[in-house]
């Protein structure tokens, strides 16, 4: 799982994932891209996409029809 910055265009980290979900976390309030792949990122799964600040209210990511 891959999750770049869409203002800054930077990536904010590269990650491998256990099992079949994720809940990306973010340090600012733009909004973001996120990526995923079996052995490198390449599908993109959410685009511009802002964050929550209160956690109950985060969506869980499904990676399974992704992978």
């Amino acid at each position: 799982v891959q999750v770049i910055n869409d203002k800054s265009k930077e990536v904010q980290y590269t990650v491998r994932v256990q099992g079949k979900s994720f809940q990306p976390k973010v340090y600012s309030s733009d909004p973001h891209t996120v990526k995923v792949g079996k052995n490198s990122p390449k599908k993109m799964v959410f685009s511009k996409t802002r964050p929550v600040s209160e956690k109950n209210k985060a969506k869980e990511l499904s990676l399974d029809p992704y992978l």
